[in-house]
């Protein structure tokens, strides 16, 4: 996107977004992003119940499904469905992998973060190819 916006190659846009991550600039831009929407990171907390997502079988990740991830966020109670649904904002999955990794059986894909006793299964969300 930077490349496309500024007409610059994909090095250079490559450095402007390190050098905007070191400087701390985005992060700066990001908390301004959270006050504005009346947030406080400093009242932001990590689940304790931390619950490893382990590999199946052993190959390549051939696709991550977004959209499957979302649906299990939800059902940790990270997002809702209306306005009036609480967030349950220490709640989430941490993924520890990315399409084109290559694992091996059992090991950790993902991290789920919840205070809920029912925890969602991410099976439909990784697609491993041998």
């Amino acid at each position: 996107m930077v490349a496309l916006s500024k007409e610059i190659s994909l090095e250079q846009a490559k450095e402007e977004v390190l050098k905007t991550l070191q400087s701390g600039r985005a992060y700066q831009k990001f908390q301004e992003w959270i006050a504005y929407q009346n947030g406080n990171l400093e009242a932001l907390e990590i689940q304790d119940k931390k619950i490893p997502y382990y590999a199946k079988k052993t190959g390549t990740i051939e696709k991550i499904h977004a959209k499957e991830i979302a649906l299990a966020v939800k059902k940790l109670g990270a997002l809702r469905d209306t306005l009036e649904d609480v967030v349950d904002p220490s709640s989430g999955i941490y993924l520890l992998k990315k399409e084109n990794d290559f694992v091996k059986e059992g090991d950790i894909l993902a991290y789920l973060y919840t205070n809920k006793e029912n925890v969602p299964s991410l099976d439909s969300c990784f697609v491993i190819k041998n």
